[in-house]
């Protein structure tokens, strides 16, 4: 079952608790009838194990992207490229973004505060992982493959989307960018599918996982439909409270 997606946690501006090693479990939900214009609909009893029933899948005609904050994933404002640990995801496609001209997938961009001598004034780097360019891939069309920062299949690459740059098979890792970009303070961890690519592409997503070296864990299940018994947010400390907000990708 399809249906178009809003986000139920709009409008929550509640303070998140600030324990270190604190789990943080956003679930998402959609809102029929109305929908955010994010070209994101539900799918109803298919995600991979582990999370949930459901999952989110691009509509195959518009491009999507939606932006978390720091304060929404950790309870943290003040966390730098240097403090990420690790980040994961599942898509399902149907292809196996290999050949010469691969089929784009959900991508993850980490955009930072603007600095003298940054890429725009809205941001300073945004920092870039595609899905086909990723070290040891592996990905069986129409089944649900995770990508991740860690050593091993799928290990994504990240590079810095500005100037014309698109990344490359040779790009460093999460742990490479501390060097450049460490100090550099996050302002939006993004998801999305490309602009020039989103038109007739219908890949899921599910389960984002984004770890600090402090230890806190932010969890991103997107659903198709509420389950019984889950909380729009959740802690290990207590429910804390956060805010989502979808927006069109700026140039």
């Amino acid at each position: 079952m399809k249906s178009s997606v809003m986000v139920v946690l709009a409008g929550l501006s509640l303070m998140l608790c600030t324990m270190p090693g604190m789990a943080v479990n956003l679930t998402l939900l959609p809102n029929n009838p109305v929908a955010v214009g994010s070209g994101t609909l539900g799918i109803d009893g298919d995600s991979p194990a582990a999370w949930g029933s459901g999952s989110w899948e691009a509509n195959g005609s518009t491009k999507s992207q939606f932006y978390f904050t720091p304060q929404q994933l950790f309870g943290e404002s003040n966390v730098t490229i240097g403090d990420l640990s690790s980040i994961s995801y599942f898509t399902k496609t149907s292809s196996d973004l290999t050949g010469a001209n691969p089929v784009g997938d959900w991508y993850v961009q980490i955009y930072t505060t603007p600095y003298t001598g940054g890429a725009a004034s809205w941001y300073g780097d945004r920092i870039t992982a595609e899905p086909y360019q990723s070290k040891g891939l592996s990905v069986t069309p129409n089944d649900w493959t995770m990508f991740q920062s860690n050593t091993g299949t799928n290990q994504l690459r990240f590079y810095n989307a500005v100037g014309g740059y698109f990344g490359s098979y040779t790009d460093g890792f999460l742990s490479d960018l501390s060097a450049n970009y460490g100090s550099h303070t996050i302002k939006y961890i993004t998801m999305g599918t490309g602009s020039d690519w989103a038109a007739g592409f219908t890949g899921q997503l599910d389960g984002l996982n984004i770890q600090l070296k402090n230890g806190n864990n932010a969890n991103v299940n997107f659903e198709a439909v509420p389950e019984p018994g889950v909380l729009s947010l959740i802690s290990s400390f207590g429910v804390c409270g956060a805010g989502l907000f979808f927006k069109k990708r700026k140039a």
